[in-house]
């Protein structure tokens, strides 16, 4: 895949989004899939006023290298893919507008 791969995914593909990838991390999150990495990069894309974004533009937005994103985005079954970490996860996910609220709450949990 190359560095300008691009996505195209509609708002109504957040309904094809496990709600467990949407947890914190010690509430159970659950590893998403290549296709579900997909379609918050594509959301993320439209949330921000972009039609697609390309890898490179989803590497800047979450501060790694464009060929981590190709990883990421790969399927399973082929021999570069890795799963994405959960930060930069829930970075695509607060820039594809799914999370709004971080509260104290939250912040609270993580010190314990």
């Amino acid at each position: 895949m190359s560095e300008q791969a691009q996505y195209n995914v509609t708002r109504k593909d957040l309904n094809n989004i496990r709600a467990s990838t949407l947890l914190p991390y010690n509430e159970g999150w659950q590893q998403p899939t290549f296709e579900e990495v997909r379609s918050v990069i594509a959301l993320a894309g439209q949330h921000i006023g972009k039609d697609k974004l390309t890898g490179k533009q989803v590497a800047n937005l979450v501060g790694v290298n464009p060929r981590n994103v190709r990883k990421w985005t790969a399927p399973p079954e082929t021999t570069n893919h890795i799963a994405i970490p959960y930060a930069a996860w829930r970075l695509l996910v607060i820039f594809c507008g799914v999370e709004k609220n971080v509260t104290v709450d939250m912040l609270d949990q993580v010190a314990e």
